[in-house]
């Protein structure tokens, strides 16, 4: 991971002032974004190139496996998120809401349309 990306989720934990037991929440949520992030479609192209033409069985596969590795990606991130949420106090919530959407989102959505 980058160090701009460490330095960012650094000064977000503190933000939200993360301490004690919510600590074991961050961490888990931080290595859900982590598998999120390296989450790459192409690399799961099983070697197809774009210019090769697979047949429609071999095409409706790869997509299929695709759909079923962002369907995982997601359920991770979720259940670090509703982990992370339940230790939070409300104001926590409020703040976390504000600055962790777009990082999820960004996370979620990077490998989305690559083919």
């Amino acid at each position: 991971m980058d160090a701009a990306y460490c330095e960012r989720m650094h000064r977000l934990r503190e933000s939200l002032r993360i301490a004690g037991k919510q600590s074991s929440n961050w961490s888990r949520f931080e290595a859900a974004l982590k598998a999120a992030r390296k989450f790459s479609l192409a690399s799961i192209d099983d070697g197809v190139q774009l210019a090769s033409y697979p047949s429609l069985p071999t095409t409706i596969g790869n997509e299929f496996r695709k759909t079923l590795i962002r369907v995982e990606t997601c359920r991770t991130v979720l259940e670090s998120v509703d982990a992370l949420y339940a230790g939070l106090s409300g104001k926590q919530r409020v703040l976390a809401d504000r600055l962790l959407a777009p990082l999820v989102d960004e996370a979620l959505t990077a490998n989305r349309d690559m083919h």
